[in-house]
């Protein structure tokens, strides 16, 4: 029982949340280093795409347009603002439907989760479970290390476990978790709208506009009199 309630702090610590005092000048460092990193990714990306998009790239080239636009999708936008690997792509996922759809995650996600339909629900909860069970993982192997004092062999089974599921385990799984709460948002955003009588969106631009309201609106109500419930408009 005391490890599970561990995991979530554990798991914001994996991100770059939580971390010492003494430690923010490292973590502003490997901020910046993501950014110069994403920077030379995107200059990249830019000087590759022409040729992908005209067929003239050759295997190799279309191989790493390929490995950086899903290394891009695993950064949030403007840039990324997380010191780790894993912090950034959750990070990701929660920016991208502000991007696409003017929705904020974490305003909405109590709201959204309680429309979606089972099957949905299903493989969220079990991506996220097994997200948990990989930094419970991590937890194990640290904590194997105290029975240094009867065998000296937990210390290196101890960090190795922690090491792979920080370095594998808890990075993999994160990305899971993080397509599947954005494809919940890509495919069933629109049940929010209709549950709350909420005008439908009529174009991409429009969505974004209409998602930042509608944010406002279950965050902090409003007394205007628009939209009309049941309007088209």
């Amino acid at each position: 029982m005391i490890i599970e309630r561990l995991t979530t702090p554990a798991l914001r610590l994996l991100e770059g949340w939580y971390w010492p005092c003494f430690l923010k000048p490292l973590r502003h460092k490997l901020v910046e280093r993501r950014k110069t990193k994403l920077e030379e990714q995107l200059r990249r990306y830019q000087e590759l795409s022409p040729a992908v998009v005209a067929g003239t790239a050759s295997p190799e080239e279309r191989t790493e347009h390929g490995r950086l636009t899903m290394l891009q999708r695993r950064s949030p936008s403007p840039a990324p603002d997380m010191p780790t690997r894993i912090g950034n792509t959750l990070r990701a996922a929660e920016t991208r439907p502000v991007d696409k759809y003017g929705l904020d995650v974490v305003s909405v996600w109590p709201h959204f989760w309680l429309l979606l339909p089972d099957t949905a629900r299903k493989e969220i909860a079990t991506a996220r479970v097994s997200l948990d069970a990989s930094v419970t993982a991590c937890i194990w192997g640290v904590l194997f290390v105290l029975f240094a004092p009867l065998t000296l062999w937990a210390v290196p089974a101890g960090l190795g476990v922690a090491v792979v599921a920080v370095v594998a385990w808890v990075p993999s799984r994160a990305e899971v978790y993080a397509d599947l709460l954005e494809a919940g948002f890509d495919l069933y955003r629109r049940t929010l709208y209709e549950q709350l009588r909420w005008p439908t969106p009529r174009n991409p631009k429009e969505e974004r506009t209409q998602g930042q309201v509608l944010t406002r609106y279950l965050v902090r109500g409003s007394d205007s009199t628009i939209p009309v419930w049941g309007s088209d408009r």
